[in-house]
């Protein structure tokens, strides 16, 4: 009955080359069981060949080679339960990454969708109701659209690792009721992300308060700025429902420069804090 293989057969039997068997014996990871005095060939005995699928195994689980070693070198049955429960945590964690990073995905998809049927500012206008929301925000003094972006910038350091750039409703500002009402002004206007997104420790910005209130919530499509159409559209809404603004504007980017170049594809919804005017 043959006992042993030679490393050629090894390799072949087991798919990987001679080179990585000699390897091995080089780094004391797995030594043939013995060595043709005069050829100087390799051969492995039977059992060997289990020892060698379990290195395979625990290289196929990410282990380095150096860690493979230590494992193989003091075996036992309580050190190999710890590591496949240790492998099994990371195993869970990975699987809870991939199904966010999923959610995260399906989100993105749900909004592009959202954009595809939306009429803009011709969507069906609702009033709802939000409790307070905390947002962090950024009050420095932007002169043009290009400082407002790098605020929006620095305020992204506050994010937490797992919010990707393209998490859904990131990009937000807030709009003083006052100058949105006047055309002839340009928009006070500050940048904006949802403090549930951020860091426990805030590093820039400061804490907002979205108070609990009705909201008109509308739909627009591009760049929001004083004497759009919608802004027109508010008001005339207002006027005929009979409600005033209370207070500061929220604007949220749905589909914005991180998914889209094209300027009438970009959405904002607008949520405006309102009541009835008796």
């Amino acid at each position: 009955m043959k006992n042993k293989v030679s490393i050629t057969e090894l390799a072949r039997m087991r798919g990987v080359t001679t080179e990585t068997l000699r390897h091995y014996d080089r780094i004391g990871l797995l030594k043939p069981d013995s060595v043709d005095e005069d050829t100087g060939y390799r051969y492995y005995s039977l059992a060997q060949i289990e020892i060698f699928d379990t290195i395979i195994d625990l290289k196929n689980m990410g282990l380095s080679l150096k860690a493979i070693q230590e494992f193989m070198n003091s075996r036992n049955i309580d050190k190999t339960y710890l590591f496949l429960k240790e492998k099994e945590k990371e195993i869970q964690d990975e699987i809870e990454e991939k199904s966010r990073q999923l959610l995260h995905f399906q989100e993105r998809i749900e909004f592009i969708n959202l954009s595809k049927n939306l009429k803009g500012e011709d969507s069906e206008w609702k009033i709802k109701h939000f409790p307070n929301r905390k947002l962090i925000i950024s009050k420095e003094i932007h002169r043009d659209i290009y400082e407002f972006f790098y605020e929006f910038t620095r305020l992204r350091s506050n994010l937490a690792e797992n919010n990707e750039i393209f998490a859904t409703d990131l990009t937000g500002s807030l709009i003083n009721k006052d100058s949105f009402l006047n055309e002839k002004v340009r928009f006070q206007r500050y940048p904006a992300i949802p403090r549930g997104m951020c860091k426990d420790i805030i590093e820039y910005g400061e804490e907002y308060i979205l108070n609990e209130a009705k909201f008109l919530c509308c739909y627009g499509r591009g760049m929001l700025r004083p004497g759009a159409t919608i802004v027109k559209k508010v008001k005339k809404y207002l006027k005929e429902n009979n409600l005033i603004i209370i207070g500061d504007i929220y604007e949220k980017s749905l589909i914005d420069i991180s998914m889209t170049d094209i300027e009438e594809e970009k959405i904002y919804r607008l949520e405006i804090p309102v009541e009835k005017f008796e």
